[in-house]
């Protein structure tokens, strides 16, 4: 069995280009439902801040307002996201594919799921 040597200036992606999850540790090994692996070279993108356009929300199938998650996790406004229905976010990146500015949409979303799922889980005890 050979190990990859993934560096800085390679991203390595399994289960495809839209919902696939970026990979960082060499070790997490394949298995019969891996749907594909993608090797790329790390591009230089320039992150911007969201000009409003509206083409995120027109993109999500789930008919959220994606530039809102963007905008509450950048401010730290944790708590308006269980009434933003974050939760019906399919996590598909239809919202960040489309994005002009490149804000990274899918990021801020699984960061604010967690959180939010982690303080339900203190709530509980």
């Amino acid at each position: 069995m050979r190990e990859l040597k993934i560096t800085n200036e390679d991203k390595v992606i399994f289960g495809g280009p839209m919902m696939g999850t970026e990979i960082f540790d060499s070790r997490v090994p394949t298995v019969k439902g891996t749907s594909g692996i993608l090797f790329l070279n790390t591009e230089e993108i320039e992150r911007k801040s969201c000009i409003s356009c509206g083409y995120c929300v027109e993109a999500c199938p789930m008919n959220l307002m994606p530039f809102e998650f963007a905008d509450y996790y950048k401010n730290g406004k944790y708590e308006k996201m269980a009434t933003a229905n974050i939760q019906n976010c399919i996590e598909c990146g239809a919202c960040e594919f489309v994005c002009p500015s490149r804000v990274p949409l899918m990021e801020s979303i699984k960061k604010l799921e967690k959180l939010i799922l982690s303080e339900l889980e203190v709530k509980k005890q």
